[in-house]
C-alpha cells in the first residue's frame, strides 16, 4: 500500500480506469454470449417446436375427424356404406401417418421419444378394436353400444396422448 502512495495520481487513475474496461469488456462479452444463446432458443422456438406444434395439432384433428367418421360409420342405418366411410378414414389416415413420421424426424430428446412411444401404443391400442368394431358392422351386427362403452375410451386416451 506505502508503493502505491508513491505512485503519481495520473498511473493510479490509469490503472484504475484499466480494470474498469477490463470489467466491461469481460461483461460485454458475457452479454453477447448470452444474447447468442438466446438467439438460438428463440430460432428453434420459431421454427422446430412451432412446426412439431402444427404437426400434432394436425394430427390430432385428423384423429378426432376419424372418430367422428367411425361414430357415424357406426350409427349409419345403411352398412353397406361403411365402405365410403373406410375409403375417407383411409384418407385422412394418411394425412395423420404424414403428420407422425415427421414429428418423428423432429423429435430427438428421450423425453420426446418416450411421448411418441406413449402414442405409438395408445394408437395401437385404439386401430385394432375399431378396425374389428367396424366389421362387426359390415356384417350388419348393431355394434352401438360397443362404441361408447369400448372404443370411446380408447379415442378419447390416443387423442389425449397427442395433445400431451
Amino acid at each position: 500500500m506505502a508503493a502505491l502512495r508513491n505512485v503519481s495520481i495520473g498511473p493510479r487513475l490509469m490503472g484504475a480506469f484499466g480494470v474498469i474496461l477490463i470489467l466491461l469488456v469481460v461483461t460485454v462479452g458475457m452479454g453477447v454470449w448470452q444474447l447468442r444463446a438466446l438467439s438460438a432458443i428463440a430460432h428453434d422456438l420459431a421454427t422446430i417446436d412451432n412446426e412439431k406444434l402444427q404437426l400434432a395439432v394436425r394430427w390430432r384433428q385428423t384423429i378426432d375427424l376419424n372418430w367422428i367418421r367411425t361414430k357415424a360409420a357406426i350409427l349409419d342405418g345403411d352398412a353397406a356404406r361403411i365402405a365410403t366411410w373406410q375409403k375417407e378414414m383411409d384418407a385422412t389416415s394418411e394425412i395423420s401417418g404424414a403428420s407422425r413420421q415427421r414429428i418423428i424426424e423432429l423429435v430427438h430428446s428421450p423425453e420426446g421419444k418416450a411421448m411418441l412411444q406413449d402414442v405409438d401404443d395408445a394408437r395401437a391400442a385404439y386401430r385394432d378394436p375399431r378396425a374389428a368394431l367396424m366389421k362387426r358392422r359390415a356384417t350388419g351386427e348393431d355394434v352401438s353400444k360397443a362404441l361408447d362403452a369400448e372404443l370411446r375410451p380408447l379415442a378419447d386416451r390416443y387423442s389425449g396422448t397427442i395433445q400431451k
